[in-house]
Protein backbone atom coordinates (compact mmCIF):
# COMPACT_ATOMS: atom_id res chain seq x y z
CA UNK A 1 0.00 0.00 0.00
CA UNK A 2 1.11 3.49 -1.13
CA UNK A 3 2.10 5.79 2.26
CA UNK A 4 3.75 9.50 1.97
CA UNK A 5 6.22 9.94 5.10
CA UNK A 6 5.82 12.91 6.25
CA UNK A 7 7.55 15.43 9.37
CA UNK A 8 5.47 17.61 11.19
CA UNK A 9 3.64 20.88 10.07
CA UNK A 10 1.23 22.81 11.95
CA UNK A 11 -1.56 22.25 9.41
CA UNK A 12 -1.52 18.37 10.50
CA UNK A 13 -2.88 19.57 14.26
CA UNK A 14 -6.58 18.83 13.44
CA UNK A 15 -6.02 15.85 11.66
CA UNK A 16 -3.08 14.40 14.73
CA UNK A 17 -6.35 15.48 17.23
CA UNK A 18 -8.49 13.39 15.33
CA UNK A 19 -6.25 10.11 14.75
CA UNK A 20 -5.49 10.58 18.33
CA UNK A 21 -8.83 9.59 19.46
CA UNK A 22 -7.36 6.23 19.10
CA UNK A 23 -4.83 6.54 21.48
CA UNK A 24 -5.61 9.28 24.03
CA UNK A 25 -9.46 10.19 23.90
CA UNK A 26 -12.78 11.32 22.41
CA UNK A 27 -12.06 14.55 22.74
CA UNK A 28 -10.26 16.72 19.94
CA UNK A 29 -9.62 19.85 22.37
CA UNK A 30 -8.48 17.59 24.77
CA UNK A 31 -5.86 15.91 22.15
CA UNK A 32 -4.73 19.58 20.77
CA UNK A 33 -3.71 20.69 24.02
CA UNK A 34 -2.14 17.44 25.30
CA UNK A 35 -0.14 17.61 22.02
CA UNK A 36 0.85 21.22 21.92
CA UNK A 37 2.12 21.06 25.56
CA UNK A 38 4.07 17.83 24.86
CA UNK A 39 5.92 18.54 21.47
CA UNK A 40 4.61 22.36 20.37
CA UNK A 41 6.09 24.06 23.72
CA UNK A 42 8.13 20.68 25.12
CA UNK A 43 11.69 23.41 25.87
CA UNK A 44 13.86 20.78 24.29
CA UNK A 45 13.46 20.99 21.06
CA UNK A 46 12.87 24.01 18.66
CA UNK A 47 10.19 22.17 16.68
CA UNK A 48 7.69 18.76 17.59
CA UNK A 49 9.90 15.40 16.46
CA UNK A 50 6.52 13.80 15.32
CA UNK A 51 6.38 11.98 12.11
CA UNK A 52 3.09 10.82 10.11
CA UNK A 53 2.15 8.94 7.24
CA UNK A 54 -0.72 9.71 4.62
CA UNK A 55 -2.31 7.31 2.47
CA UNK A 56 -5.38 8.83 0.06
CA UNK A 57 -5.03 12.06 1.26
CA UNK A 58 -5.67 11.32 4.88
CA UNK A 59 -3.40 10.83 7.89
CA UNK A 60 -3.28 7.28 9.00
CA UNK A 61 -0.40 6.48 11.19
CA UNK A 62 1.95 9.19 13.42
CA UNK A 63 5.16 8.13 15.49
CA UNK A 64 6.43 10.60 17.54
CA UNK A 65 9.29 11.87 19.96
CA UNK A 66 9.54 14.12 22.78
CA UNK A 67 12.45 15.99 23.45
CA UNK A 68 14.50 14.90 27.14
CA UNK A 69 16.89 16.42 28.18
CA UNK A 70 19.97 14.33 30.33
CA UNK A 71 23.34 15.07 32.58
CA UNK A 72 25.94 12.82 33.69
CA UNK A 73 28.89 13.44 35.88
CA UNK A 74 29.99 16.12 38.37
CA UNK A 75 30.06 18.75 35.40
CA UNK A 76 26.32 18.06 34.39
CA UNK A 77 27.25 17.34 30.74
CA UNK A 78 24.11 17.22 29.08
CA UNK A 79 22.50 15.91 26.33
CA UNK A 80 19.18 15.53 24.45
CA UNK A 81 18.06 12.09 24.17
CA UNK A 82 14.50 12.07 21.86
CA UNK A 83 11.86 9.35 23.71
CA UNK A 84 9.69 7.78 22.07
CA UNK A 85 5.69 8.34 22.39
CA UNK A 86 2.34 8.66 20.29
CA UNK A 87 2.18 5.71 18.49
CA UNK A 88 -1.01 5.21 16.87
CA UNK A 89 -2.13 3.18 13.78
CA UNK A 90 -5.80 3.43 12.36
CA UNK A 91 -7.14 0.37 12.53
CA UNK A 92 -7.76 -0.90 8.96
CA UNK A 93 -3.66 0.37 8.48
CA UNK A 94 -2.18 -1.99 10.98
CA UNK A 95 0.05 -4.99 10.36
CA UNK A 96 0.97 -3.38 6.99
CA UNK A 97 4.83 -2.50 8.06
CA UNK A 98 3.59 0.81 8.98
CA UNK A 99 5.37 0.88 12.29
CA UNK A 100 8.74 0.30 10.42
CA UNK A 101 8.66 2.29 7.91
CA UNK A 102 7.42 5.32 10.39
CA UNK A 103 10.42 4.36 13.01
CA UNK A 104 13.13 4.19 10.40
CA UNK A 105 12.28 7.40 8.47
CA UNK A 106 12.01 8.88 12.16
CA UNK A 107 15.25 7.39 12.96
CA UNK A 108 16.73 8.67 9.64
CA UNK A 109 15.83 11.79 10.29
CA UNK A 110 16.66 12.15 14.25
CA UNK A 111 20.01 10.95 12.92
CA UNK A 112 20.20 13.91 10.53
CA UNK A 113 19.85 16.27 12.98
CA UNK A 114 22.64 14.79 15.40
CA UNK A 115 20.77 12.24 17.76
CA UNK A 116 22.89 9.62 18.55
CA UNK A 117 20.50 7.68 20.28
CA UNK A 118 16.74 7.42 21.42
CA UNK A 119 14.75 5.60 24.55
CA UNK A 120 10.92 4.85 25.13
CA UNK A 121 9.71 4.81 28.42
CA UNK A 122 6.34 4.38 27.70
CA UNK A 123 6.15 1.18 25.06
CA UNK A 124 2.89 -1.00 25.12
CA UNK A 125 3.57 -5.07 25.51
CA UNK A 126 3.27 -4.81 21.47
CA UNK A 127 5.52 -2.28 20.56
CA UNK A 128 8.00 -3.69 22.93
CA UNK A 129 7.84 -6.88 20.82
CA UNK A 130 8.18 -4.94 17.22
CA UNK A 131 10.94 -2.59 18.99
CA UNK A 132 13.35 -5.34 20.01
CA UNK A 133 12.65 -6.98 16.73
CA UNK A 134 14.34 -4.31 14.75
CA UNK A 135 17.34 -3.62 16.82
CA UNK A 136 16.23 -1.33 19.83
CA UNK A 137 17.38 -3.29 23.10
CA UNK A 138 15.78 -3.58 26.37
CA UNK A 139 17.83 -2.15 28.96
CA UNK A 140 15.95 -3.87 31.56
CA UNK A 141 12.71 -3.63 33.55
CA UNK A 142 11.44 -0.62 35.96
CA UNK A 143 10.60 -2.28 38.73
CA UNK A 144 7.21 -1.28 39.70
CA UNK A 145 7.07 -1.80 43.37
CA UNK A 146 3.11 -1.26 44.57
CA UNK A 147 1.74 -0.49 48.19
CA UNK A 148 -2.02 -1.77 48.57
CA UNK A 149 -4.02 -0.69 51.67
CA UNK A 150 -6.00 -4.25 51.27
CA UNK A 151 -6.19 -7.46 49.76
CA UNK A 152 -7.73 -6.80 46.68
CA UNK A 153 -7.83 -9.74 44.29
CA UNK A 154 -11.92 -10.37 44.39
CA UNK A 155 -12.26 -6.45 43.62
CA UNK A 156 -9.65 -7.11 40.53
CA UNK A 157 -11.32 -10.22 39.30
CA UNK A 158 -14.88 -8.47 39.83
CA UNK A 159 -13.78 -5.70 37.48
CA UNK A 160 -12.39 -8.27 34.76
CA UNK A 161 -15.75 -9.62 34.83
CA UNK A 162 -17.25 -6.40 34.63
CA UNK A 163 -14.80 -4.94 31.39
CA UNK A 164 -15.47 -8.33 29.81
CA UNK A 165 -19.12 -7.44 29.32
CA UNK A 166 -18.66 -3.69 29.57
CA UNK A 167 -15.65 -3.45 27.55
CA UNK A 168 -16.15 -0.11 26.83
CA UNK A 169 -16.57 1.69 30.69
CA UNK A 170 -13.09 2.58 30.91
CA UNK A 171 -12.97 4.74 28.11
CA UNK A 172 -16.65 6.61 29.04
CA UNK A 173 -15.24 7.33 31.93
CA UNK A 174 -12.29 8.96 30.98
CA UNK A 175 -14.25 10.96 28.28
CA UNK A 176 -16.56 11.91 30.76
CA UNK A 177 -17.08 15.24 32.86
CA UNK A 178 -14.59 15.63 36.33
CA UNK A 179 -17.92 16.09 38.19
CA UNK A 180 -18.92 12.26 36.64
CA UNK A 181 -15.93 11.14 37.92
CA UNK A 182 -16.07 12.18 41.33
CA UNK A 183 -16.68 8.93 42.88
CA UNK A 184 -13.48 7.65 41.75
CA UNK A 185 -11.43 10.86 42.87
CA UNK A 186 -8.42 9.25 44.16
CA UNK A 187 -7.18 12.19 46.04
CA UNK A 188 -10.49 12.73 47.70
CA UNK A 189 -8.78 11.42 50.91
CA UNK A 190 -5.36 13.36 50.30
CA UNK A 191 -7.29 16.68 49.79
CA UNK A 192 -9.00 16.54 52.73
CA UNK A 193 -6.37 15.56 54.58
CA UNK A 194 -4.53 19.08 53.83
CA UNK A 195 -2.97 20.77 56.96
CA UNK A 196 -3.30 17.46 59.22
CA UNK A 197 0.46 17.06 59.29
CA UNK A 198 2.44 19.72 61.01
CA UNK A 199 5.76 18.65 59.25
CA UNK A 200 4.46 18.50 55.59
CA UNK A 201 2.82 21.23 53.19
CA UNK A 202 -0.13 19.14 51.09
CA UNK A 203 -0.52 20.63 47.62
CA UNK A 204 -2.66 20.86 45.05
CA UNK A 205 -0.16 22.89 43.23
CA UNK A 206 3.77 22.31 42.23
CA UNK A 207 6.31 25.03 43.56
CA UNK A 208 8.97 24.50 40.58
CA UNK A 209 11.74 26.99 41.90
CA UNK A 210 11.50 25.53 45.58
CA UNK A 211 11.60 22.09 43.82
CA UNK A 212 14.11 22.29 41.67
CA UNK A 213 16.88 23.79 44.69
CA UNK A 214 16.45 20.55 46.75
CA UNK A 215 19.74 19.24 46.10
CA UNK A 216 21.03 15.59 45.68
CA UNK A 217 19.25 14.23 42.97
CA UNK A 218 20.85 11.07 42.20
CA UNK A 219 24.43 9.69 42.00
CA UNK A 220 26.74 11.77 39.61
CA UNK A 221 28.08 8.25 37.72
CA UNK A 222 24.72 8.16 35.70
CA UNK A 223 22.45 9.61 33.33
CA UNK A 224 20.11 11.78 35.30
CA UNK A 225 17.33 13.70 34.01
CA UNK A 226 17.67 17.57 34.16
CA UNK A 227 15.72 19.23 36.82
CA UNK A 228 15.34 23.57 37.15
CA UNK A 229 12.41 25.28 37.84
CA UNK A 230 12.03 26.16 33.89
CA UNK A 231 11.35 22.26 33.17
CA UNK A 232 9.45 21.48 36.30
CA UNK A 233 6.57 24.01 35.45
CA UNK A 234 6.62 23.06 32.11
CA UNK A 235 6.99 19.25 33.31
CA UNK A 236 3.77 19.69 35.74
CA UNK A 237 1.85 21.72 33.36
CA UNK A 238 0.56 17.99 31.74
CA UNK A 239 -3.02 19.14 30.62
CA UNK A 240 -4.65 15.69 31.21
CA UNK A 241 -2.47 14.54 33.93
CA UNK A 242 -3.60 14.94 37.94
CA UNK A 243 -0.56 15.58 40.43
CA UNK A 244 -0.79 16.09 44.46
CA UNK A 245 2.24 17.57 46.23
CA UNK A 246 3.82 16.90 49.31
CA UNK A 247 6.81 19.47 50.98
CA UNK A 248 8.78 19.34 53.79
CA UNK A 249 10.38 22.59 55.31
CA UNK A 250 8.48 24.91 54.72
CA UNK A 251 9.04 28.17 52.90
CA UNK A 252 12.41 26.63 51.73
CA UNK A 253 11.42 23.07 51.06
CA UNK A 254 14.35 20.40 51.72
CA UNK A 255 12.08 17.42 50.20
CA UNK A 256 9.15 17.03 47.83
CA UNK A 257 6.90 14.04 47.08
CA UNK A 258 4.50 14.00 43.29
CA UNK A 259 1.87 11.72 43.42
CA UNK A 260 0.30 11.42 39.81
CA UNK A 261 -3.62 9.45 39.31
CA UNK A 262 -4.22 8.09 35.70
CA UNK A 263 -7.25 9.77 33.95
CA UNK A 264 -9.53 7.05 35.30
CA UNK A 265 -8.77 7.42 38.82
CA UNK A 266 -7.35 3.35 39.32
CA UNK A 267 -3.89 3.92 39.96
CA UNK A 268 -2.02 6.40 41.79
CA UNK A 269 2.29 6.82 41.48
CA UNK A 270 5.20 8.04 42.91
CA UNK A 271 6.59 9.82 39.83
CA UNK A 272 9.11 12.17 41.59
CA UNK A 273 10.80 11.96 45.58
CA UNK A 274 13.23 13.95 46.24
CA UNK A 275 15.00 14.98 49.41
CA UNK A 276 17.79 16.11 51.29
CA UNK A 277 18.14 13.47 53.29
CA UNK A 278 16.53 10.05 54.20
CA UNK A 279 14.79 11.46 57.26
CA UNK A 280 12.98 13.95 55.37
CA UNK A 281 12.27 11.24 52.86
CA UNK A 282 10.51 8.41 55.06
CA UNK A 283 8.36 11.64 56.44
CA UNK A 284 7.04 12.60 52.66
CA UNK A 285 6.36 9.01 52.26
CA UNK A 286 4.71 8.45 55.84
CA UNK A 287 2.68 11.84 54.83
CA UNK A 288 1.37 10.62 51.10
CA UNK A 289 0.86 7.26 52.65
CA UNK A 290 -1.55 8.74 56.16
CA UNK A 291 -3.33 11.49 53.87
CA UNK A 292 -3.69 10.01 50.79
CA UNK A 293 -5.09 6.00 52.07
CA UNK A 294 -4.94 5.13 48.72
CA UNK A 295 -5.84 1.42 47.70
CA UNK A 296 -3.00 1.28 45.36
CA UNK A 297 0.29 3.22 44.97
CA UNK A 298 2.84 2.22 42.90
CA UNK A 299 6.90 3.81 42.01
CA UNK A 300 9.43 2.98 39.87
CA UNK A 301 12.18 1.29 42.11
CA UNK A 302 14.91 -0.64 39.53
CA UNK A 303 16.97 2.91 39.58
CA UNK A 304 16.82 3.73 43.32
CA UNK A 305 19.30 3.31 45.86
CA UNK A 306 19.27 0.38 48.16
CA UNK A 307 18.12 2.39 51.18
CA UNK A 308 15.40 3.63 49.49
CA UNK A 309 14.28 0.32 48.20
CA UNK A 310 14.50 -0.95 51.76
CA UNK A 311 12.57 1.80 52.55
CA UNK A 312 9.91 0.90 50.37
CA UNK A 313 9.74 -2.74 51.72
CA UNK A 314 9.44 -1.63 55.41
CA UNK A 315 6.22 0.25 54.19
CA UNK A 316 4.80 -2.48 52.40
CA UNK A 317 5.33 -1.89 49.07
CA UNK A 318 6.30 -5.06 46.87
CA UNK A 319 7.18 -5.66 43.67
CA UNK A 320 4.67 -6.21 40.73
CA UNK A 321 4.91 -9.51 39.17
CA UNK A 322 3.90 -9.10 35.45
CA UNK A 323 1.14 -10.72 34.62
CA UNK A 324 -0.84 -9.12 31.82
CA UNK A 325 -1.00 -5.73 33.49
CA UNK A 326 0.76 -2.82 31.65
CA UNK A 327 2.43 -2.16 34.48
CA UNK A 328 4.57 -5.18 34.42
CA UNK A 329 5.85 -4.81 31.17
CA UNK A 330 7.54 -1.05 32.37
CA UNK A 331 10.83 -1.49 30.69
CA UNK A 332 13.93 1.46 28.99
CA UNK A 333 14.29 0.65 25.91
CA UNK A 334 17.42 2.26 23.91
CA UNK A 335 18.69 2.30 20.46
CA UNK A 336 21.50 4.30 18.08
CA UNK A 337 19.63 5.98 15.71
CA UNK A 338 22.16 4.58 12.77
CA UNK A 339 22.37 0.99 11.89
CA UNK A 340 25.83 -0.74 12.28
CA UNK A 341 26.87 -0.23 15.87
CA UNK A 342 26.66 -2.86 18.21
CA UNK A 343 25.26 -2.68 21.90
CA UNK A 344 28.77 -2.05 23.21
CA UNK A 345 29.87 0.71 21.76
CA UNK A 346 26.08 2.38 22.90
CA UNK A 347 27.45 5.03 25.26
CA UNK A 348 27.50 8.56 26.53
CA UNK A 349 30.45 9.90 29.13
CA UNK A 350 31.79 5.60 28.86
CA UNK A 351 28.19 4.88 30.68
CA UNK A 352 26.35 1.87 28.81
CA UNK A 353 23.36 3.17 27.80
CA UNK A 354 22.03 -0.55 27.22
CA UNK A 355 22.14 -0.93 31.01
CA UNK A 356 19.89 0.22 33.50
CA UNK A 357 23.06 1.01 36.11
CA UNK A 358 23.89 3.77 33.91
CA UNK A 359 20.53 5.42 34.94
CA UNK A 360 18.40 7.04 37.53
CA UNK A 361 14.74 7.26 36.47
CA UNK A 362 11.22 8.18 37.75
CA UNK A 363 7.97 8.14 36.35
CA UNK A 364 7.90 11.54 35.99
CA UNK A 365 10.57 11.39 33.19
CA UNK A 366 7.92 8.96 31.01
CA UNK A 367 5.51 10.70 29.14
CA UNK A 368 2.81 8.00 30.58
CA UNK A 369 2.70 10.25 33.66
Amino acid sequence: MDYEILRYRPEFLPEIAALQRHLWGHSDTVNTAYFEWKHVHNPFVSEPLVYVARHAGRLVAMRAFWGMLWEVGESGEQVLIPSAADTVIVPEHRDRGLFARLTAAALADLARAGHAYVINLSASPATIVSCLASGWRSAGRLQVFVRRSAPRRFIRELRGVFRQHVPRLDRRLVDAPQSHRQVLDPFRAFDAAAGAHKDVELATQPRPDAMAAVAGYGPADRLRPVRNAQILAWRLSNPVARYRFVFHGGAQPDGHLVLHASRSGETVCIVDWRAANEAVQAKLLRAAIEAGRFARLSIWAATLSEQTRAMLHDHRFAIEVPSGVREGDDVLLVRATRDGTSHDEWKIAGLSLASLTSWRIDMIDSDAH
